[in-house]
């Protein structure tokens, strides 16, 4: 299963999100990760992962974890995901379009594109975004077919 990390910057009630330009998860807006690298903490991945996606610079002592969410895929074990959700009110810099993600914008919280990210999203996102939980999920996605279609969401709340 592969550790990865996931970042949402936030601005006042502001989320922001881009659109996935390559590899896994094309097309849907999401925030900000990806693997950890030998030698670097989850945190520390985030931040560079944000950095590398979009030119962002926020620092591991200014994220708050909101979430950990491990993505089982039944037909394809390969795609598993053990996924560390942070959230950072604090940044600097100007968001930019790269390589990997396109279209950074800013969403109101109110009014997230659900529809247009991962199919999971709509479980989990609203909880650690609207409504400031933190939580523990599994989520497990059945059949190959893409858009992956969900066959099981749990979660609890948690203290990181």
């Amino acid at each position: 299963m592969r550790v990865v990390s996931l970042l949402f910057i936030l601005d006042g009630d502001k989320v922001l999100l881009a659109k996935k330009k390559t590899r896994f998860g094309v097309g849907y807006w999401n925030g900000y990760g990806g693997g950890v690298e030998e030698g670097e903490t989850i945190e520390e991945s985030a931040c560079r992962e944000l950095f590398e996606e979009c030119g962002l610079t926020v620092v591991p002592q200014d994220l708050t974890k909101v979430a950990r969410i491990k993505f089982h895929f039944e037909e394809k074990p390969e795609y598993d995901h053990d996924v560390h959700v942070f959230v950072s009110h604090k940044f600097s810099g100007t968001p930019q379009e790269t390589r990997e993600m396109g279209e950074p914008h800013w969403h109101t919280l109110n009014e997230l594109p659900l529809e247009d990210m991962w199919p999971s999203d709509p479980y989990w996102v609203p909880l650690v975004l609207q409504q400031g939980k933190k939580i523990e999920a599994k989520c497990l996605f059945t059949g190959s077919e893409k858009p992956f279609p969900i066959g099981k969401f749990e979660y609890r709340g948690m203290e990181f």
